[in-house]
């Protein structure tokens, strides 16, 4: 609903993956191989890169993440594509008091920033969009846009769920609704 016939998006995201795993799993492999000059390659990445524990998807921000969004960002540029950057979407962290806690990528919004005026690139502050929509519901009424399921209400979760970092069909739409905006003001 948000774009017209001329639009043809192909989506490699996969949960869970970060700069260094789509590599590793062949994934960046695909994206190369249908990459053609003229087209749009949106890169956003940090939820997963942060988890310094899984030494298969770990990318320290101004390092390896930096190192990883760089080699994307050249390959496509050598090939006449035009990436656009995108800071983390916020996760739903709020605190006992109620506020949303606004740290919650640490270094990686800044290294996505840092990256785009290194390239002169667009960049869509994702993050702090998110956030503000985040502030403005507050923490009970964000929860219905997250993947917060009540016990015996799904079957494929039938012991319930409350997930602060993936979202519902509703909170996808949303997100595309808000982010829209800045897209279209970056992309002619």
């Amino acid at each position: 609903s948000h774009l017209d016939t001329n639009v043809v998006v192909a989506n490699y995201a996969q949960n869970g993956r970060s700069t260094k795993s789509v590599q590793t799993l062949g994934i960046w492999d695909r994206v190369k191989n249908d990459l053609k000059k003229g087209e749009y390659l949106f890169i956003q990445f940090g939820h997963n890169d942060s988890k310094e524990s899984d030494t298969t998807r770990y990318a320290a921000p101004f390092g390896a993440y930096q190192d990883n969004i760089r080699l994307f960002v050249d390959y496509a540029l050598s090939v006449g594509a035009r990436p656009v950057l995108f800071t983390p979407v916020s996760r739903r962290w709020f605190d006992d008091q109620g506020n949303l806690k606004t740290g919650c990528h640490g270094d990686y919004p800044s290294a996505v920033e840092q990256l785009a005026q290194e390239y002169g690139l667009p960049l869509i502050d994702a993050n702090t969009i998110t956030q503000q929509w985040l502030i403005s519901l507050g923490d009970e009424a964000s929860r219905k846009y997250y993947m917060w399921i009540d016990k015996g209400t799904n079957p494929r979760h039938p012991d319930g769920k409350v997930d602060n970092t993936h979202t519902n069909v509703a909170g996808a739409r949303k997100i595309v609704e808000l982010l829209m905006p800045e897209i279209l003001r970056v992309i002619p």
